[in-house]
This record gives C-alpha cells, structure tokens and sequence, in this order.
C-alpha cells in the first residue's frame, strides 16, 4: 500500500483544486497540434476528417482553440496529410492533448510549443503520439527570425 487513507484523501481533495498553469514557461507562447494522416487514401482522409469534427465538437467552446483545414497533401516540414490546431491559452493544453493521446485512432500526432525557433520545436521539443513521422527538415529554420 503507498499510504494511509487519510494520505490518499488529501491527494484526492488536493488534485481537485489544482489549476492549470495561467501562462507557459519562456520562451514558449503557444502551442501546435498536427494530426497526421495518409492523404493518398480516401479512408484515412475520411477518419481524420471525422478526428477534426470531433474537435471541434469536443473542443470548439474554447475561444483560444483554433482548428485549421485539412491540408490534402505534404505542406512545408509535413510530409503527408495534416490538420493542425494551436492555442495560446496553457488551460487547453489539459485538456486537448490527454483527449487526442485516447483517441487519436490511426493517425500521428506531433504536439510541440512555439518559441521562435521551429527546427527544436518540431525535433527535441516536440511530442509525438502513434507513428513518429519523418519531417522534412530543409522546411524547418533555427529560428523564426521574429521576437515573441
């Protein structure tokens, strides 16, 4: 047994009242959410499609939220298929990123923070749920050459 009831009962009361973080650590100012899919398959474009409806069925409440359209073909460092969300506001990130990892189905899913510098955002900071997907990298600078 790891503790006492008495223990257990104050974790519990105290997971209730735990907030989420109001702002992200620097130099992080928003968050990227990439759902992968096989853009040469009309069943996988049909699945992710329903992925991004749900979404923003589950998701759409928060103002912050803003969900991108299908890309139905590689666009810059994605080298298939991809929907991407972002968000400013820490509070989703609790929200968004332990829904999709339940149920992100087939598809890949990058989750990185945007810093102003994209290649380690998308490759040492980055968080990948299902298959890692291999980015093309020429698409990705050092930094993005704006101040946050």
């Amino acid at each position: 047994m790891f503790g006492t009831s008495a223990t257990a009962a104050a974790a519990a009361a105290s997971a209730t009242t735990t907030t989420h973080p109001l702002a992200w650590p620097a130099p992080t100012f928003s968050y990227d959410v990439h759902v992968y899919f096989d853009h040469t398959s009309p069943k996988d474009v049909e699945s992710a499609t329903q992925l991004r409806e749900r979404i923003i069925k589950e998701f759409g409440h928060f103002e912050d939220l803003r969900v991108f359209q299908m890309h139905k073909k590689p666009l810059g460092p994605h080298p298939t298929g991809m929907f991407e969300c972002d968000f400013r506001d820490p509070q989703i990130f609790g929200h968004i990123v332990p829904w999709l990892q339940i149920h992100h189905g087939s598809h890949s899913v990058l989750v990185h923070p945007r810093t102003g510098f994209p290649l380690r955002e998308h490759t040492e900071n980055a968080i990948w749920m299902g298959e890692k997907q291999a980015l093309v990298m020429k698409y990705l600078p050092e930094t993005d050459g704006q101040q946050h």
